[in-house]
């Protein structure tokens, strides 16, 4: 099996555990719907998240937030929880991006074989100072 099949099988497979669970919600929260309403609703739960994935990460991770801060019944620790949280962890996702961005120059350089021969030139400039 190919990378790129397992890499699609993989995707495949995390959308249709989150359409399952988007589902089995529906299912809880409205018990009185018919079943073929319950899975439209669970498409379109499911194609909002995807598209929230693909195009505005931010704004799926402010709605995370606003979820997993729910459950507070006194808004004055809600919304300072949530502006902590948010807070934080868009900060660390600025360092983990900044780490990508060094760490991509440095593969590019290593791909390009600019980086080794730097070092060669650097070492033959040492020997030529030596000799």
């Amino acid at each position: 099996m190919s990378l790129v099949t397992r890499y699609r099988l993989f995707w495949a497979a995390l959308a249709a555990a989150l359409l399952g669970l988007a589902f089995w919600k529906n299912s809880q929260s409205y018990p009185r719907k018919s079943r073929p309403w319950r899975f439209g609703k669970a498409v379109i739960d499911t194609g909002l998240v995807v598209l929230m994935v693909i195009y505005a990460p931010a704004l799926l991770l402010a709605y995370v937030v606003i979820w997993l801060t729910s459950p507070f019944r006194n808004k004055i620790i809600q919304v300072t929880t949530a502006f902590a949280s948010i807070l934080a962890v868009t900060h660390l996702a600025g360092v983990v991006f900044e780490a990508v961005a060094v760490l991509g120059v440095f593969a590019v350089d290593l791909l390009t074989g600019q980086v080794l021969a730097r070092m060669d030139k650097r070492e033959q400039n040492k020997l030529a100072k030596a000799a």
